[in-house]
């Protein structure tokens, strides 16, 4: 007999109770108040216990099995164990809910007996589910996982105008702990039926994968449609690392016609590319192959590479005089499916040199020498090149002064002032074809000039006073002037964020024509996250038509030499959210064209989520069609995504 703090241990086996008898010969336990037993991750309590030290095996009465990683609470008037993961309870209650006292749970199920299996699942036979103390549904048979297991998941519902009743229902099978599955039926009314298959591996820390096919026999088009898609990362060795991201579509306008997630409606382009590349101390090496599918017209001009080897010696300084160099050598297989084929060598080598003037400014002058050589030209088979270069100097420098607002609040304001003069001969390139923005170098006599303002608060966060430092204001304005036009000045390009604590953010991206006087593009969108209750953007995208600045190039992203022609572009975009209540979530999404006066797309979702159990009502208004969708689930049962 022992009493007090009883504490009985073998290997992972641990019993607490404050009173307990133990038989040594025969391993035999009965223990009463407050009993507890640890064996593994899962906890066991009750009022009183029979047990076998030995076999672990026995009898718990009032007992409460916690199922910790799921947050499983399972009890019994009677529980007995019946092997190291295996217990049957009399009168049992199941809730997936938190327990507060004196409170009924969300919901609950009640059963005369319950069969449980730690490893595998709970069945419970003969059931009745709990909407807080009121019985709502009797349940013949509830297989409820208890760990990761294949299994029917909650059904997604849901209704379109254009496609009748929709219907997605899948199947979940964990293969083993590294791989498993989902299989889906996807019916669709007046639209037709289909089958998903998505499987899921991972080979090993760093090595995993995922294959999707989407099947769908349409009955509008008479036609068998399928979405392929193949993703793999593999890391051979710490240097080493292959990825892969295929798509296939068995038609251009299957997103358009099926798919129900906005990115992929408005997609003009998928892309499948595999590349292997080994990182070395100073330089990479790379294999690429990219293929790209328009999903518009043109497709058959689309210019693939496959596949493309790279090398590249990334920016090295000299150790006693200021000297860099970098070298970037790549040689591509080019073809165009109703176009032309070739094959094209480029090495581009850059030197240069870091000046410092006394920490006031850093001069860097440098030059660019590119040779590029194709198997053939735009209209002759024989081989054709080019050489070309780029001189350039660039200047930079950084000016700060703090400001001391109050003991707490500190502002340091920096002023970036920086230019760089480029020049690249006027070179004939009309024999060569064109597949990217590297076969067309276009002359520069260009200089172009920055200045960027940051503003960055330092004040202290939380108890233990811990500094924090936030860029709540970041202005920077670049044009470019170029000396061989007769209008030299490119568009004003103002870049702006504001970011203040927690309240709102802007973000801002304009060009502004100084000889029209007029605004030529301007991006903007405006968060407003009140609190952990209402969060608000609006975001506007305008783009006048004809000649707008190109951003950049393959020399210098930053540069604003070159023009584009754009159509007019007039968008307005806006997304709420708000949280009146914990668990309890409302918003509304909207794409707006101002070029139609016309809605392209209003989005209307309501989901309750108080932690066990959820539910959401999401209604798509789409100018083809309406469509509402429907969700509900309780907390361990998987749901279609």
């Amino acid at each position: 007999m022992f009493d007090g703090q009883v504490v009985i241990t073998q290997d992972k086996f641990q019993l607490k109770a404050d009173h307990a008898e133990f038989d040594t010969k025969s391993g035999g336990v009965h223990a009463d108040g407050n009993v507890e037993v640890f064996d593994g991750e899962n906890q066991l309590t009750g009022e009183e216990l029979d047990f076998d030290i030995n076999t672990r095996n026995g009898v718990v009465y009032t007992g409460t099995i916690l199922i910790k990683k799921e947050g499983y609470h399972i009890e019994g008037e009677v529980l007995e164990r019946l092997g190291e993961t295996r217990y049957h309870l009399h009168n049992g209650f199941f809730t997936a809910c938190e327990l507060k006292q004196g409170i009924s749970p969300d919901w609950h199920f009640k059963a005369r007996d319950m069969d449980l299996d730690t490893n595998k699942d709970l069945i419970v036979k003969g059931a009745v589910l709990y909407v807080k103390a009121m019985p709502i549904m009797y349940i013949p048979y509830i297989s409820y996982p208890a760990k990761k297991k294949s299994g029917l998941l909650t059904p997604s519902i849901a209704y379109s105008t254009t496609e009748g009743l929709k219907i997605k229902e899948g199947l979940y099978w964990a293969i083993a702990d590294n791989h498993d599955a989902t299989v889906s039926l996807d019916y669709r009314g007046d639209k037709g039926r289909g089958v998903d298959l998505e499987y899921r591996y991972l080979l090993s820390k760093d090595t995993g994968g995922k294959f999707d096919v989407k099947y769908f026999r349409d009955l509008d088009t008479e036609s068998d449609r399928a979405d392929l898609k193949f993703r793999h990362r593999q890391l051979i060795t710490e240097d080493l690392q292959i990825k892969v991201d295929a798509r296939y579509l068995s038609d251009s306008s299957i997103f358009r016609d099926l798919s129900d997630i906005t990115e992929e409606r408005i997609q003009r382009s998928i892309e499948s590319n595999a590349i292997a590349a080994n990182r070395f101390d100073d330089s990479f090496l790379y294999l690429l192959g990219r293929y790209t599918k328009a999903l518009d017209e043109g497709g058959s001009l689309v210019p693939q590479k496959v596949p493309e080897i790279g090398y590249s010696i990334i920016e090295k300084r000299t150790p006693l005089i200021p000297v860099f160099y970098s070298v970037d050598m790549t040689g591509a297989n080019l073809f165009e499916q109703e176009g032309i084929d070739a094959q094209r060598y480029d090495i581009n080598a850059r030197v240069g040199i870091g000046v410092d003037l006394s920490g006031l400014l850093v001069l860097t002058p440098s030059v660019d020498l590119r040779e590029t050589i194709y198997s053939r030209g735009e209209t002759s088979k024989d081989a054709i090149g080019r050489e070309i270069y780029r001189a350039s100097l660039e200047a930079n420098t950084n000016v700060f002064k703090d400001i001391n607002l109050s003991d707490n609040l500190h502002i340091r304001h920096i002023v970036e002032p920086s230019a760089i003069y480029e020049y690249i001969p006027d070179l004939d390139q009309s024999g060569i074809h064109i597949f990217d923005d590297l076969d067309r170098i276009p002359s520069k006599d260009l200089i172009t000039y920055s200045l960027i303002n940051r503003f960055i608060a330092r004040y202290p966060s939380g108890e233990g006073g811990e500094v924090r430092r936030l860029e709540f204001l970041y202005i920077k304005m670049t044009q470019s002037y170029n000396r061989a036009d007769q209008s030299p000045l490119s568009d004003l390009r103002l870049e702006a964020a504001i970011k203040p604590p927690a309240w709102l953010s802007i973000d801002v991206d304009s060009f502004y024509d100084l000889y029209e006087g007029r605004v030529s593009s301007f991006n903007s969108n405006l968060g407003v996250p009140l609190g952990k209750y209402l969060n608000l953007s609006i975001g506007q995208r305008y783009t006048k038509e004809g000649e707008i600045p190109k951003k950049g190039d393959i020399f210098n992203p930053f540069s604003l030499g070159e023009k584009v022609d754009m159509p007019e572009i007039r968008f307005l975009t806006w997304s709420a959210s708000i949280n009146p209540i914990a668990g309890l979530a409302l918003s509304n999404t909207a794409y707006y064209d101002l070029f139609t006066d016309k809605f392209t797309e209003i989005d209307y979702a309501l989901s309750y989520n108080p932690g066990c159990w959820w539910l959401s009502i999401t209604y798509m208004d789409l100018p083809e069609k309406n469509q509402i969708f429907f969700l509900f689930g309780l907390k361990g049962l998987g749901i279609l995504e």
